[in-house]
């Protein structure tokens, strides 16, 4: 004071550092590949509860489906968004569903943006989920789980002959390389039964196949009696 004496006035203040965020982009599913019609499940995980208020619409993700740039991306759908006796649920995870759809195909799924549709996610304090963008590349989905995508069935991208060009006669065999586009997984029964058609109207078909590797299978053709060809051709 103008004295000079010196007194100290104490007040009491509450300083919140633990505002809510979103700190890991995650999902249900195991590590693997999905098909069409299974639905991917996707987890946005905060730091502490939160809930989702108002908004013209429930939040969505969207994912990297399909790859081209110029083609509309998928969306997961928040579905927690619950609301019990007028009050909105709190949760420290929140659900986003998307089912898989004839054509989709990603190496690697991932969450590319999130949209709040207008919403403003709070925690039971009232303080909100500031700016909430995608979380640091570690903890995004892509990093937290290796989620592929594959819808398209594999095709035949090449079929040739490894048995030298020449004349064979009863007896001998005949091997036939086919090439996938992806790799492939063939039971035993299902390798037993699998078949090249060879040379149109002649009824003759390869007589053994065998998965050499991850996108090729060798076939055999054993030449039986009275068989003649010229050309030996694979019709299908």
């Amino acid at each position: 004071d103008y004295a000079g004496n010196t007194t100290k006035i104490n007040e009491s203040f509450f300083v919140s550092s633990n505002n809510p965020e979103l700190i890991r982009i995650s999902s249900l599913e195991n590590d693997g590949s999905y098909k069409a019609g299974t639905e991917i499940t996707i987890i946005l995980e905060f730091n502490k509860a939160v809930g989702f208020y108002d908004g013209t619409g429930n939040p969505t993700l969207t994912l990297n489906v399909p790859k081209g740039t110029n083609e509309t991306k998928r969306k997961a759908i928040c579905t927690t968004r619950t609301d019990i006796n007028g009050e909105i649920e709190l949760k420290t995870e929140h659900e986003f569903k998307y089912p898989i759809q004839s054509g989709d195909d990603i190496d690697n799924l991932d969450v590319i943006a999130i949209n709040t549709n207008g919403t403003v996610w709070k925690d039971v304090d009232g303080l909100e989920v500031k700016n909430p963008g995608l979380p640091s590349e570690e903890n995004r989905l892509s990093q937290t789980r290796s989620i592929v995508i594959d819808t398209k069935a594999p095709t035949f991208t090449s079929i040739k002959a490894i048995t030298p060009a020449g004349s064979y006669n009863k007896g001998k065999e005949i091997f036939i390389q086919a090439d996938l586009s992806e790799e492939v997984v063939i039971n035993d029964e299902d390798i037993k039964n699998l078949k090249l058609n060879l040379n149109p109207k002649s009824g003759l078909t390869t007589t053994q196949a065998l998965k050499t590797g991850p996108k090729t299978i060798l076939f055999t053709y054993t030449i039986g009696e009275n068989e003649n060809t010229n050309a030996l051709n694979v019709t299908g």
